[in-house]
C-alpha cells in the first residue's frame, strides 16, 4: 500500500512548508499544502492538549539504534518520569511547534510513551 501524507513523520512534512513560508510562496489555497498544514495541526493538537502527561522512556525504542537530532536529544535527556511535557517545553529552547514535532518524532520512533502523571511533586 502506498504511503500517504498522513503516514509521513512531521519532520518530513514541515521542511517543505518551512521552505514555502521562507520564500513567501506558501498558499493555503493550494490543496497539497492545505492538506499538509491540516495534518500537522491535527497531529500536534493531541500533543498540545497532552501537556500534563509525563513522558517515559520506552524499552522498545531503546533497543533501536537511532540517530537523534540535537533538539530530539535535548528533549529525550529531560525525560525523567516526573516532568510533564509542559515542564519540559518550558526549558527547551525551541518553538512550541518544533517541540510538538520533537515529541511526535520521539513517540513515533518508540523512544517515548506518554502516561498520566502520578500524584506528588513534579520535580519543579
Amino acid at each position: 500500500m502506498p504511503l500517504t501524507l498522513a503516514d509521513l513523520p512531521l519532520e518530513e512534512l514541515l521542511p517543505s512548508l518551512a521552505d514555502r513560508v521562507a520564500t513567501g510562496t506558501l498558499s493555503v489555497t493550494t490543496p497539497r499544502y492545505r492538506k499538509k498544514l491540516y495534518l500537522v495541526d491535527g497531529r500536534l493538537a493531541g500533543i498540545r492538549t497532552s501537556g500534563h502527561l509525563v513522558p517515559r522512556l520506552s524499552r522498545t525504542g531503546l533497543d533501536t539504534a537511532l540517530v537523534l537530532r540535537p533538539g530530539e536529544a535535548f528533549v529525550l535527556s529531560r525525560v525523567n518520569d516526573r516532568w510533564s511535557l509542559d515542564e519540559i517545553a518550558r526549558i527547551t529552547p525551541v518553538s512550541n511547534l518544533e517541540f510538538g514535532v520533537i515529541v511526535d518524532t520521539l513517540q513515533r520512533s518508540g523512544l517515548v510513551e506518554l502516561r498520566a502523571p502520578t500524584s506528588g511533586p513534579t520535580g519543579r
